[in-house]
């Protein structure tokens, strides 16, 4: 995956996973993936509010259909390590909405 530095106003980044599609029906694999992502932040509103859009696709020959859509969200920080991002987003499923909330523990704190 690739980014802009972190906290600039302006952010893309894109990622792939490739899989190897030999194996035995045993073996357990990811799915191939792409998602190409443009977040920017908002001036003028608190908690480092961004909005961001993405497309994306994933799937796997013999494992049901290619899934390909795009989304739409915006998030912010209200307080520190705490991320909420809520959106919505639509593809070959049909259109559907999100929220989460995502908390940061750093387990590596310098002593």
């Amino acid at each position: 995956m690739s980014a802009l530095t972190a906290g600039s106003a302006v952010e893309v980044s894109s990622g792939l996973v490739h899989t190897d599609s030999r194996g035995s029906a045993t073996a357990e694999r990811s799915l191939a993936s792409h998602d190409i992502a443009l977040g920017m932040q908002l001036p003028g509103l608190p908690w480092n509010t961004q909005i961001s859009a993405d497309h994306y696709w994933w799937g796997a020959r013999g494992f049901g259909q290619r899934v390909e859509g795009n989304r739409v969200s915006l998030k912010f920080s209200p307080v520190a390590n705490v991320e909420v991002e809520g959106g919505r987003s639509e593809d070959k499923r049909g259109p559907g909405g999100f929220i989460g909330l995502l908390y940061r523990i750093q387990l590596n704190e310098p002593k």
